[in-house]
Parts: structure tokens; C-alpha cells; sequence
């Protein structure tokens, strides 16, 4: 009688019959006489992973920038950034430049969301002089810090 259940019961068994040789012994001797045939052809590279680069996507020129005619403004997908006066949309949502001019950004409330709204103010020597009295009355405190927006 056969006190063990394992791979030695078994094995003490066939050898009683004789039969030894004909069973693989080990787990890997079993795995390597199993040959199993693959259903598609395998294509060599793993297509799980998409590595493709950044798009660079985001604002390009800052506010107070100096800017001419067709300059990048906002690289996007979809409307994060509107355009405002003298900026126009490119095929991909990219906002630009219709004339040259100093940039200006703006907060627009939707009903669904705060979004910015981007100008070319094409005079930009009034621009500097507006923002060089702006920050004379900041500096006496009579403008407050946080109210560093664009001109309206």
C-alpha cells in the first residue's frame, strides 16, 4: 500500500510494474515534451505600448508679448483658449496673430466653464504706457496686487 499521494507514490508505483522510464519525473521534463501550436503568427513587437512624442501643446506667447502678423499664440486641442479682436483660429484650434501688437488675456465666464480669451491690441505703445501707470498706482497702493489683468 502506498502511504504517499505526490510524484514519488506514483513513480515507486511504475517501477513496481516496471514502467519507470516512460513517466518524465519532473515538472519542467513534463513541460518541455508538451508542444503547443500558436494560433496566430506572432507579428514581433509588442503593440501594447504607444510611444509617440509630445505634441507641445499650451500657451506660446504670454501676455505683454510683442507679437507680428501670424504669430503662434496658444497651441490647443479644442477651445480651452477664444479668440478675441485680431486673432483668429487655425485649422487645429491654434490661435494666432491677425495683426502685429502686443498680447492680451482675459477671463470669459461660460455657463459651463472659465475659459481665456486672447487679443492682439495693435497699438502697443499706448499698451506700455497703460501698463507703466498701472504699476505706478500699484506701487503707491492704489491699484490692488491681484488686479494685474489686461487693459479693458
Amino acid at each position: 500500500m502506498m502511504q504517499r499521494v505526490g510524484n514519488l507514490a506514483v513513480r515507486s508505483a511504475l517501477t513496481m510494474v516496471g514502467l519507470a522510464g516512460a513517466v518524465p519525473t519532473s515538472r519542467s521534463a513534463l513541460q518541455g515534451q508538451l508542444r503547443f501550436k500558436a494560433k496566430a503568427a506572432s507579428k514581433g513587437l509588442n503593440r501594447t505600448y504607444n510611444y509617440s512624442p509630445g505634441k507641445r501643446l499650451g500657451l506660446k506667447t504670454p501676455q505683454g508679448t510683442l507679437v507680428d502678423e501670424q504669430h503662434v499664440l496658444v497651441r490647443q486641442r479644442f477651445e480651452h483658449y477664444v479668440a478675441g479682436e485680431n486673432t483668429y483660429y487655425g485649422w487645429d484650434y491654434t490661435l494666432l496673430a491677425a495683426r502685429a501688437g502686443v498680447v492680451l488675456m482675459s477671463r470669459v465666464d461660460t455657463p459651463t466653464e472659465e475659459k481665456w480669451m486672447l487679443q492682439v491690441h495693435p497699438n502697443w505703445q499706448a499698451y506700455q504706457k497703460e501698463a507703466k501707470r498701472r504699476e505706478k498706482l500699484r506701487q503707491v497702493g492704489r491699484l490692488p496686487p491681484e488686479h494685474s489683468g489686461p487693459i479693458t
